[in-house]
Order: C-alpha cells, then structure tokens, then sequence
C-alpha cells in the first residue's frame, strides 16, 4: 500500500510540474486585419521614382513580424517587427532606419512607411 502511495505522490508532482512548466501563453496576432493589399502613392529617391497608384503588399511572416512587398523592382522588400501600442495603430518595434504605422482609426485602413532612411516612402490605404 505504501507503494501504491508513492506512486499516486510521484505522478501528482509530475503533473504539477508539467503543467507549471507549460507554456502556453497566447502572443495575439498582430497582423490580424493588416495583412493584404494596399494601393497609395510610392516615392523613390535612387533611382528616382514616383507613382500616385502603386501597390504594396502586407503578408504575415509571425504574429509579430511582416513582410512589405511594393509591386514593382522600383522599392525594396523588407520585414519588420511589429508592436500594437494602442487599440487604434500598429506601428514598428525598434525603429532606426525604417518607420512603419498601420492607421486602425480608418476605413479602410491605412498604412505609411519610410524605408532606409526615407529612400522610398509609401501611404496608402487597405484595399
């Protein structure tokens, strides 16, 4: 019977200590609703570039992370950490040499880069 104690004792700690141990802490997704489609003005300085009616892409890389895709060779490809630091913005974690803001105020939403240093410049809106 002692054993049959011990035994029910060990399997107890180990649940408890498995569970402890979890780690099942949600990260919310911030991409959700930002990812897609957004259509604005691109202004490129080298080579010099300008359209009023450009494409860029949002597609998520983690919940915390995207990737920016403008549709031409014109503009860069480049990802960014993301943080959400009010209920209405998403904007970039650690920004230096890049900026990145998602409006959430707006319908559609809207987006505004500068990358490298503003070498190329993006605002558009969520189509």
């Amino acid at each position: 019977m002692k054993n049959f104690f011990s035994i029910i004792l060990l399997a107890f700690v180990i649940s408890i200590v498995n569970t402890s141990c979890n780690n099942n802490d949600d990260v919310p997704d911030l991409t959700d609703g930002i990812t897609g489609t957004y259509v604005g003005a691109m202004n490129v300085l080298s080579p010099s570039y300008q359209n009023a009616n450009y494409s860029v892409t949002v597609s998520r890389v983690s919940s915390t992370r995207v990737r920016i895709s403008p549709q031409g060779s014109e503009a860069a490809t480049w990802e960014q950490d993301i943080m959400k630091p009010s209920s209405t913005s998403v904007t970039c974690t650690n920004c230096t040499t890049n900026q990145l803001t998602f409006d959430l105020s707006h319908s559609p939403i809207t987006i505004a880069y500068d990358y490298n240093n503003n070498a190329e410049q993006f605002a558009g809106s969520k189509q």
